[in-house]
């Protein structure tokens, strides 16, 4: 049994990386927004049940990201 594998061509390759680059700047960005904009409590984003548990400290108490006070 053979079977023929054959790899894409540089232009597609370089296509696909060039996309992926892209979409993880975006995703980057999105989060740094999304971060600052909690953080200075312009919106209030709720953790899904998986996140609390994610941020949980070794007492069992949510870890809270912003405790100082906007002046």
């Amino acid at each position: 049994m053979t079977t023929d594998h054959r790899l894409p061509t540089r232009e597609l390759a370089y296509d696909y990386m060039v996309a992926m680059h892209f979409a993880q700047q975006l995703e980057l960005n999105l989060r740094a927004i999304l971060y600052t904009a909690e953080y200075h409590a312009f919106i209030d984003i709720p953790l899904i049940p998986k996140q609390e548990e994610r941020y949980k400290t070794l007492d069992g108490s949510l870890f809270i990201f912003c405790d100082i006070p906007m002046v």
